[in-house]
This record gives structure tokens, C-alpha cells and sequence, in this order.
């Protein structure tokens, strides 16, 4: 596996930012993320819910919940999933991609990441790459 190119600054977040949407005419809601950027966000789902997640569905309504974001609704789709179909995962990942950005989105995502100092970033072999923010161990410690 080769180091991740991604086009968007991407930035850890905690239980503070969560987002709602609709996959296959289920709703979810308060659905937690590892990370977010401009371009998307990884999300987590309980397992038991996770079943279906593939890669190109189209997640319907996908709104961001945080203090700091307008609420309206996103274009977005699933890129991948992570742990689905394993019956020992409690939780798995599902990566989102944004298609379609309001500009106010956009624009309160921009400047929510860049308000970030930087944050650990990681290779694949977990290494840490860039300046720790609020860690001091390696990735996966």
C-alpha cells in the first residue's frame, strides 16, 4: 500500500461533529467521524447497520451537524467501506466523498480545517509524517 494523495486537507475530529443522510431509504443519524476535509469525511457506523456500503452508492441528504457548519444538504457518495460483512467488527468505516458542495459548506469547511493546526498525518506503515497535535505516540500506539 502506497502513502494516500488526497487533494483536500483532511483533519481529526471527535463526537463534537457528526452528519445524517439517507443510503438505500434508511435514515442515519448521529453518525460519528474520524475525519473531515473539503473533499469528504470518513464516517462510523455500527456493524450491525454497515451491511450494503459499497463503493459509488449515493448517500442522499448528507448533512454536517456541528456548531461551526450551515445545515445544508450535501451530494455525496461512498468511496469505500472498511470492516463491513465482518461479523467480529463492532464498528466499521465508510469513506464519503462530497460531490456537490454548497458554497456556504464549502466555505465553513475551508475555513474550519485551516483553523486547525496541523495534525498528525500518517503512512501507511504508521509512521507519523508531519507535527504531532495533541499525540505524542506513533500512528497506531
Amino acid at each position: 500500500m502506497g502513502l494516500e494523495n488526497r487533494q483536500f486537507r483532511r483533519v481529526v475530529v471527535g463526537p463534537e461533529f457528526t452528519v445524517s443522510f439517507v443510503y438505500r431509504e434508511e435514515s442515519f443519524s448521529c453518525i460519528n467521524l474520524g475525519n473531515i476535509s473539503e473533499g469528504g469525511c470518513f464516517a462510523l457506523l455500527p456493524s450491525a447497520r454497515a451491511d450494503g456500503f459499497e463503493p459509488g452508492g449515493e448517500l442522499e441528504e448528507l448533512t454536517l451537524h456541528h456548531e461551526l457548519m450551515p445545515n445544508h444538504a450535501i451530494e455525496a457518495r461512498v468511496t469505500f467501506s472498511l470492516g463491513a460483512g465482518d461479523p467480529g467488527m463492532e464498528w466499521v468505516g465508510v469513506g464519503v466523498q462530497f460531490v456537490m458542495l454548497p458554497t456556504v459548506v464549502r466555505k465553513s469547511l475551508q475555513d474550519f480545517v485551516a483553523a486547525i493546526p496541523d495534525q498528525l498525518e500518517c503512512r501507511c506503515d504508521g509512521v507519523p509524517t508531519a507535527p504531532a497535535w495533541g499525540r505524542t505516540t506513533p500512528c497506531g500506539s
